[in-house]
């Protein structure tokens, strides 16, 4: 009879492997200050071009470009928001790979994954988000500018 084990399959991590998670931690953590950035930007320029280029007046005829435009500081809020969420969780991944590998301790290792995993979740809620958006965007393009 086979016993019966927690754990799926042992996973022993060389040298390499333990180099390249930590190459991995540092990138990642520079990839999310450079998105923060980014982020931090995006919203500066939307929100002054919101506040002080757009005037409403000029889009009277165009409905559906003036709801683009009304909508659009909510949008960026929400995604914002998920960006965020989603770039802490990434943070936390780094940080629990990097802590398990520094103790040598499974438990916080295999901690990275569920956090992992919601990640992932954020991720596929934003691009949903902004397909969305953006796709309302390609419509308002075509509608307007394509004849």
């Amino acid at each position: 009879m086979l016993q019966t084990s927690d754990h799926l399959f042992e996973i022993k991590i060389n040298a390499s492997g333990k180099h390249y998670i930590r190459k991995f931690s540092f990138f990642a953590r520079v990839t999310i200050l450079i998105g923060i950035g980014i982020s931090l930007i995006h919203i500066t320029s939307s929100l002054i071009h919101y506040y002080f280029i757009f005037d409403e007046s000029n889009y009277g005829d165009y409905k559906y470009l003036l709801l683009e435009y009304k909508l659009l500081p909510y949008y960026i809020v929400f995604y914002c928001l998920l960006f965020y969420t989603q770039m802490y969780f990434y943070w936390q991944v780094v940080k629990y790979l990097k802590k398990g590998l520094d103790y040598n301790d499974e438990e916080i290792f295999n901690k990275a994954f569920p956090i992992l995993f919601r990640y992932s979740v954020f991720g596929v809620a934003s691009l949903l988000l902004s397909s969305i958006f953006y796709g309302f965007e390609l419509f308002v393009l075509i509608k307007y500018y394509v004849k």
